[in-house]
């Protein structure tokens, strides 16, 4: 007279429908979650349109505050708009607008941490 049960599938019928609907809801929230973090970092072999993290070119105010915030600070905004007046910071010209690139910024940064003479 022992018929066996099966409870393999007795989890849903026992569970309450809120409980069932707030995993449901839950699930659909992770949905919508990854679906935007997928869509932020989606196709990352293709160029991005964004700005990269540091930029390339920077103004000469930014290019002087990442300039004292590497070497510690000490040298005044007129100090560094004499430099690229005397030509010691390449940049480069693009109308009335001026331009310091990142890598030649880094090669002043190393020349000051290193005590040398910017030529």
């Amino acid at each position: 007279m022992d018929n066996p049960v099966d409870y393999s599938n007795t989890k849903s019928l026992l569970a309450p429908r809120s409980i069932n609907r707030a995993a449901n809801k839950a699930s659909a929230l992770e949905k919508t979650h990854s679906y935007i973090f997928k869509r932020a970092s989606a196709d990352l072999g293709r160029p991005s349109r964004r700005s990269p993290a540091t930029p390339l070119m920077m103004n000469p105010t930014a290019a002087w505050r990442l300039l004292c915030a590497k070497t510690g600070g000490g040298i005044a905004l007129a100090t560094f708009y004499r430099w690229i007046r005397d030509g010691r910071v390449c940049t480069i010209r693009l109308g009335k607008k001026i331009l310091v690139p990142r890598h030649l910024l880094d090669v002043v940064i190393e020349k000051c941490l290193k005590g040398e003479e910017l030529l």
